[in-house]
């Protein structure tokens, strides 16, 4: 199996699972999962005499790399879209910044922060519909 091929799955597999998350748990579980893709590129080059550790950590870069090039983008709309006090309000300190904001921090700071503009843009709209929908609302039944 490609690279490509394994990073789509397994990203894809992520995000459905990101989207069921009933429990803390779970969303705890799919964040360290990410945690994975984030922190093969930050991971500093080190010398190993071990040829088999640095396939692996070649192999985790390339994992890492497609990651970013492909699916990082989506993954932080979606975290921000899952950004509720059933998530990301019952994390704690740690987890918060070590899972959660990780994401962000590690990743691509460009493409994070589109994709925060994306989620401020789309709240402020579905605001202003809700704002509308109260006006309407209000006075059809005056």
């Amino acid at each position: 199996m490609s690279v490509d091929v394994e990073v789509r799955t397994t990203v894809r597999k992520l995000q459905n699972e990101l989207r069921l998350a009933q429990s803390k748990n779970e969303f705890v579980e799919c964040l360290l999962s990410l945690k994975e893709f984030c922190s093969a590129a930050d991971e500093t080059e080190s010398v190993n005499t071990c040829k088999k550790s640095q396939r692996k950590q070649n192999a985790n870069e390339e994992r890492s790399e497609c990651f970013f090039k492909n699916h990082y983008v989506s993954v932080c709309k979606l975290l921000l879209n899952k950004m509720t006090l059933e998530n990301v309000g019952q994390l704690n300190s740690d987890e918060y910044t070590q899972l959660f904001l990780n994401v962000f921090l590690h990743g691509q700071s460009d493409k994070a922060f589109l994709a925060l503009m994306d989620f401020i843009s789309a709240s402020r709209f579905l605001f202003f519909i809700k704002l509308i929908h109260i006006y309407l609302v209000v006075h059809i039944h005056s």
